[in-house]
């Protein structure tokens, strides 16, 4: 079976991001070496050629236009849409999705068991009504025409309104079947981590993935801003997160 890592990069600035994701899962030995990186023509060679050179596939693929979108508290995921490329890989069997602002601490490679569409309800059982799926890591079975279809869906939306690629992907496959609901160590939201350590018996050897979610994202700050938040996470007494932030930023300082 052909099985790939995927990730997506829809502007330079989440560069680092790939890196790290991609650096953190080959810490933890993967059995599938096929680390993958779907970028569009905005794309600078030089960010093409490092992705090269550290053994990555590039697939090039046109960025997915979203400029329709007049809400601007959700302009901001224009750039996500990119994701929608992803599901016409069909020179792969399956593929294992992960945003490029994740780190990957344990092997996952057991999610390429799960099937079509398995994913994580993040954060639901700190928050009872965040049941929806986040599309963050998910488990495809590529198929051609998805893509095309999910761009169609994407324009019969109200331009107006707040919209993402997570509900566009909801949408389309009815993404509210339990049956795909896997564990929620392979999507732990950052600031969470210390709450389900402490109250939810999970463990840090346990923990897959953890997703940065927010902004700006740990890559982007200075050094200064890096130990100012540093030492907000400490002051919090979140020493789960701490640890790791920690490791996060041992990666991130040996790019060269």
């Amino acid at each position: 079976m052909n099985y790939a890592y995927v990730t997506v990069l829809s502007t330079n600035d989440y560069y680092k991001g790939v890196i790290v994701l991609f650096e953190s899962l080959k810490q933890t030995n993967p059995k599938y070496n096929n680390f993958v990186v779907l970028v569009n023509e905005n794309i600078d060679k030089e960010i093409i050629n490092d992705f090269n050179n550290r053994g990555y596939k590039v697939i090039n693929k046109s960025r997915v236009d979203a400029s329709f979108i007049n809400n601007k508290s959700y302009q901001h995921w224009a750039n996500t849409f990119d994701k929608f490329n992803i599901f016409d890989l069909t020179e792969f069997d399956k593929i294992v999705y992960l945003d490029s602002d994740m780190y990957i601490n344990k092997n996952i490679d057991d999610l390429f068991n799960y099937p079509h569409m398995s994913a994580v309800a993040a954060g639901k059982s700190r928050y009872k009504d965040w049941i929806n799926i986040n599309s963050g890591l998910m488990v495809i079975e590529p198929k051609e025409g998805i893509s095309k279809e999910l761009k169609e869906l994407l324009l019969s939306h109200d331009s107006n309104k707040s919209i993402g690629d997570q509900d566009i992907i909801e949408e389309y496959f009815d993404w509210h079947n339990q049956n795909l609901y896997i564990s929620e160590n392979y999507n732990l939201f950052n600031s969470l981590v210390d709450y389900y350590i402490n109250n939810l018996n999970y463990e840090l050897s346990n923990i897959c993935v953890i997703h940065y979610i927010g902004y700006p994202k740990i890559w982007m700050l200075s050094e200064d801003n890096l130990l100012k938040r540093r030492e907000e996470i400490q002051g919090n007494n979140k020493e789960n997160e701490l640890y790791f932030f920690d490791k996060y930023i041992d990666i991130l300082k040996n790019i060269n």
